[in-house]
């Protein structure tokens, strides 16, 4: 019986998700038999209120989106990582970097505001899911861009 419950429990954790990741536009037009697929390699996580959830000093390979909540993204100024650039919220992508293989992320990711979750997914497996689904890449690469626009008006503005 307890083989049947952790098989269910995986499964309930793979349906949700891939109904996250059906929702983001960058995954929107893929099959479902491939979120599912993906979300078996991916790991769901809480984070609670004052917790890192990206930190520069460790090493990660795996693309972290937010699933719920928000946390703020600080850069790194003279005196410290306390430099905020920008709020995050659900859909965001964490760590940037992972994408393009970098395995130290550039900046701190801290979860300041509320309990959020955030979903893990292997680099390599991420990877092999680009491979295959080249149109995620596309969106992939209009989101970062409209990210990084977004984020470029934003100190325009404040100067």
């Amino acid at each position: 019986d307890l083989i049947y419950f952790s098989q269910d429990v995986k499964k309930i954790k793979q349906v949700k998700v891939a109904g996250f990741m059906k929702k983001h536009p960058v995954f929107a037009s893929v099959p479902e038999e491939a979120l599912l697929s993906l979300a078996e390699a991916c790991s769901l996580d809480h984070i609670q209120e004052g917790s890192i959830i990206v930190n520069p000093s460790a090493y990660t390979e795996d693309v972290t989106i937010m699933v719920q909540g928000r946390a703020v993204l600080y850069g790194e100024p003279d005196g410290g990582w306390r430099n905020p650039v920008r709020i995050l919220k659900a859909g965001s992508f964490l760590n940037m970097g992972a994408l393009t293989g970098e395995t130290r992320p550039r900046n701190l990711v801290l979860n300041d505001t509320e309990e959020v979750m955030v979903l893990s997914i292997p680099n390599e497996a991420f990877q092999e899911f680009l491979y295959d689904y080249p149109s995620v890449s596309l969106r992939l690469i209009s989101q970062i861009e409209r990210e990084k626009q977004d984020y470029m008006r934003l100190w325009v503005k404040a100067l």
